[in-house]
């Protein structure tokens, strides 16, 4: 039974704090778990797992590094136009955005004509290329920022924007847009506008001019 438990921890051992098996065997045998002389029995087996541990370590760092390589190839092939965008994250690379989440509460008073990325579900559209959304949690957050909500009584988001989609995406949106429909964007903040709420309070929203336009599916 001691043996058994002593192999077994062997594999919890912080090889950083605990060198050798001595120091190992030491430290059980003040808490009753080791027998004397338990040092030749588990020194080849402490050897092994410590091998098998460094080479673990070793590994997972030649494959973050690997890791870290391949995102800098990415992001070098999608600056200088050689791979496009997969996804929002990419995008905001391509145009160099930033989010632009707290624009659709506090408007800039002069929009800045730079770009910006965020996440909308389609609020108001008509028949033009323009429509005003809401601000909303990305796609793959959608179900647990919902749940969180409804857990503290709060409501969808009461922040607007406005998006304008130009020619080369017009298709894609009137062929795929619906109201409540969500959507990523990457846009140009090209300017205000003026909306009411349903309480009749007039309000100002951003503009984006879409350059990076996704509906959600």
């Amino acid at each position: 039974m001691q043996e058994m438990l002593t192999l077994g921890h062997l594999r919890s051992i912080d090889f950083n704090k605990t060198k050798t098996v001595d120091e190992y065997c030491q430290s059980l045998r003040e808490k009753g778990f080791c027998a004397v002389n338990c040092e030749n029995r588990l020194r080849d087996k402490f050897a092994e797992i410590k091998t098998e541990k460094e080479q673990d370590k070793q590994e997972e760092e030649r494959q973050a590094v690997a890791q870290k390589q391949a995102r800098a190839a990415r992001e070098a092939a999608l600056r200088s136009g050689q791979a496009k965008p997969t996804n929002l994250g990419e995008a905001a690379i391509v145009y160099n955005a930033e989010h632009g989440g707290s624009l659709a509460s506090a408007p800039k008073i002069k929009p800045d004509g730079a770009m910006y990325y965020m996440n909308g579900k389609i609020k108001m559209a008509g028949d033009r290329p323009e429509f005003l959304a809401a601000l909303s949690s990305s796609q793959d957050n959608e179900l647990l920022a919902n749940a969180l909500r409804r857990s503290r009584g709060m409501g969808e988001s009461t922040d607007y924007f406005a998006v304008v989609i130009p020619n080369q995406l017009q298709k894609y949106y009137f062929d795929g847009a619906k109201i409540e429909g969500g959507f990523d964007l990457v846009g140009r903040y090209v300017s205000n506008t003026k909306y009411k709420t349903v309480a009749g309070q007039e309000k100002t929203a951003p503009v984006f001019e879409a350059v990076y336009f996704v509906l959600w599916k």
